[in-house]
Order: structure tokens, then sequence, then C-alpha cells
């Protein structure tokens, strides 16, 4: 509640507040009727102020007013070393902390310059990776013209939902065209393809069974000179780089 009224203004909100019965609503109607000329309050000070009046047995004053200033910025401080001590917390986890309006929460961090990014993903490296890196990198650095022997390859899962992100899509206009696209068809597809690159040459697409196994992804390994064939390239002193996705779920 806003404490800038004048104590005679004060005195009216309580009688008109009484008069109406404890109805803060219809105390701000009849507060509007009365005094058309004065700021019309919000139908909530007229509760604040009786309950104030009651409880101190006198009117909100400017000192209670920066009681309630130093009480916000207590809060607000508290708020931004919460996420400081933790980044990952969520903007309704720290109004819940706090008893806060979920959009002051918002406010606040905005007011401090801080936005939530998104986490990326990155690969894990085991103890030792780097140094194995570093030495591979030396080495190709060394040995640039075998760049041109390697086979790199890599496989893909393609479904009939295709790839969508709704963060990435927009339309533009001057109205909105409330666009939809489909997905989640209750006829479903998948299909495993794996392509390779050599030199200048594509190797593929080969097509895998729709349930990729170890068992299945040997057998192609084991019959790959046939598309090397196909692609006219000679497999002495080739290089086979394989990418592999690993979905875990659990």
């Amino acid at each position: 509640m806003p404490y800038q009224y004048t104590n005679e203004e004060y005195a009216d909100m309580i009688y008109i507040y009484g008069f109406c019965d404890g109805n803060s609503r219809a105390a701000k109607r009849e507060y509007e009727l009365r005094f058309p000329g004065r700021r019309s309050p919000n139908f909530k000070t007229f509760i604040c102020v009786f309950n104030y009046m009651r409880r101190y047995g006198r009117f909100p004053t400017a000192q209670l007013n920066e009681h309630r200033e130093r009480q916000h910025l207590n809060v607000e401080q508290n708020i931004i070393n919460m996420v400081n001590n933790n980044p990952e917390l969520s903007t309704r986890r720290i109004s819940y902390a706090f008893n806060v309006p979920h959009t002051s929460v918002w406010r606040r961090l905005k007011k401090h310059r801080l936005h939530p990014y998104h986490i990326q993903k990155l690969q894990r490296l085991e103890a030792g990776d780097e140094i194995r890196r570093i030495n591979f990198s030396r080495w190709i650095l060394l040995n640039r013209q075998i760049v041109r022997r390697y086979i790199f390859t890599d496989e893909a899962q393609f479904t009939r939902d295709g790839v969508f992100n709704l963060r990435n899509s927009h339309i533009w206009s001057t109205e909105n065209p409330f666009a939809v696209r489909e997905t989640h068809s209750q006829y479903k597809f998948s299909v495993n393809i794996w392509c390779g690159g050599f030199d200048n040459k594509l190797i593929g697409p080969h097509i895998f069974p729709h349930r990729l196994t170890g068992k299945a992804y040997l057998n192609f390994l084991q019959n790959m000179p046939v598309l090397l064939d196909d692609a006219d390239v000679d497999i002495a002193g080739v290089y086979f780089h394989m990418m592999v996705l690993h979905r875990i779920t659990g």
C-alpha cells in the first residue's frame, strides 16, 4: 500500500470503509462519488489503512513507507543472493521461498540484468581425453595429407514428425495467422540412414533395418566395400572415422 495520503484522506477512507460495512470495493466507489477531485485509492488500500489503524492506533506515515522500502530491498538482495548461490533455480521456487509474486521475482532479476540462458549439452570427456586430443591434433597437423584418406561417417534417424523446434520457428505477420504444424500422427514411421564422405565424394546413403542392433551394424561394416566400390574409392590406406550417437533413456 502506498503511504502518500494525508491524514484527512486516511480518516475519510476509514469512515467510508465503515459506512460500507467493510466492503472495500463498495468503499472505493463511494469514496470516488464523495471526493471526485481526489486521487482514487485502490480498494485494497481501504483494508490496509483500516487494519493498520486497528493494530497501531494511528495512520500510516512516511517512516513506515521507508521501512517497507527497506524490506523490499532486503527481499531483492536475498533473491539475488539465492540466484548467485544456485543459478539453476526456477523463478517459481524463488517466489515460493520468499512469498512474493512470481512477476515480482522476474522484475528484480531483470533489474540486475539476469537472464535465463539455456543449458547446452556437451560431450563428456574422461580422464586423459584432453591430452589424447592434443596429440591427435598435432599428428594431423604434421600429416595433413592423411585427411584426404579419411572416410567421415554419421548416422541419423528420420521420423514422420521430422525435426521441428518451436523456439526457432516463427512467422512474421501484421496479424496472428494462427499457424499450426501437425505432429504426433498415429501412423508413425522412422528410418535409420548412414552416409559417408571421402575427399569430395559421397558414399551411400545406406538404409539400415528398422531396429539397428550391434549384429546389423557389424554386417553393414563387413559389406561396406560394396559401397566404397560404388563410390570409386580405393580402400587401400583408407581410415574409417565413425561417429555414433548413443541415446540413453531411463
